[in-house]
């Protein structure tokens, strides 16, 4: 721009820091919002995780109660039994793994996004900046 602005220059020049104020502030609401998905994303995954865990708790233990109850315990329905806990615990793993791993992709994509907003932001508001600094200098110059 100029180093001697005119009344025209100086309009377009605060037009210019007015936009570059709402894309800063438009920045500014975007991460709070991605904060708080990200926040109930974190919460609705933990709560998936603790509803697998307390599902599986219980079918564990009532065929735990089962093998408790069998006198022979070198039969083959007790060893059924012990077969099918294995299997539920397996089960309840692989869908706690499942649950952290979308959590994590989830998470990744967060970061990404965050780091790139941020980036936008630091560069509106060096922008800003500058104009400000403009405008002041001409100010001065002027006065």
């Amino acid at each position: 721009m100029s180093d001697n602005l005119g009344p025209g220059a100086y309009a377009t020049s605060q037009l210019s820091k007015d936009t570059l104020i709402a894309a800063k502030n438009d920045l500014t609401f975007q991460l709070l919002m991605n904060s708080e998905t990200q926040q109930f994303s974190y919460m609705q995954s933990s709560n998936t995780i603790s509803d697998i865990e307390q599902h599986y708790s219980k079918e564990i233990q009532l065929v735990r109660n089962e093998m408790k109850g069998l006198d022979d315990k070198t039969s083959n329905e007790y060893y059924d039994l012990m077969a099918e806990v294995q299997e539920l615990e397996s089960e309840r793993d692989e869908k706690v793994k499942q649950e952290e791993s979308k959590r994590t992709d989830f998470q990744k994509r967060y970061d990404t996004q965050k780091t790139s907003i941020e980036t936008r932001l630091e560069s509106v508001k060096s922008d800003l900046e500058g104009i400000k600094q403009m405008q002041d200098s001409n100010i001065k110059r002027n006065s």
